[in-house]
């Protein structure tokens, strides 16, 4: 009885391991499609000229800080900040996340930027804090910039 128990200890923990380890990928695969589908809503509402939504994304707290622009915090600063964009012909293409790390109410989220301005294509990447708040996942945090030969072709 007691080789059984002593045999079974390891096999016990090795599952429980195993179920541990398998939930915390469902969480990260869940939270993975969550920001993904929030992406896709900004950016569908950004070149919509849909800046509430735009702003919606945000924790009214939140801050920024664009490429070469200082800081922005508050909201409705970073909203003033997109409508500026979107009102000089700017446009996102895609925004795909590179890598997301993830703990219970906090998700970092780096990747590249792709967008147009007059027709002219630049891109950047980006490193995003997200906060779960209410069930919703919210931008607390970002910063970007753009590609360097991006810069020097202008």
């Amino acid at each position: 009885m007691k080789k059984l128990m002593i045999l079974s200890t390891p096999v016990a923990m090795a599952i429980a391991i195993f179920f541990i380890a398998t939930s915390q990928g469902f969480a990260q695969n869940k939270v993975e499609k969550a920001l993904a589908k929030a992406n896709d809503n900004f950016l569908q509402a950004f070149n919509s000229g849909k800046m509430d939504a735009v702003k919606a994304t945000y924790l009214e707290s939140a801050c920024s800080v664009p490429g070469p622009s200082a800081e922005i915090c508050g909201s409705a600063n970073i909203q003033k900040y997109f409508q500026t964009l979107y009102s000089e012909g700017f446009r996102f293409v895609d925004l795909k996340s590179n890598s997301i790390s993830v703990t219970d109410s906090v998700a970092i989220d780096k990747g590249i930027w792709i967008a147009s301005v007059d027709g002219k294509k630049i891109s950047g990447t980006y490193l995003t804090q997200w906060k779960l708040v209410d069930g919703a996942w919210k931008i607390e945090n970002e910063s970007s910039n753009v590609s360097q030969s991006d810069v020097s072709s202008r």
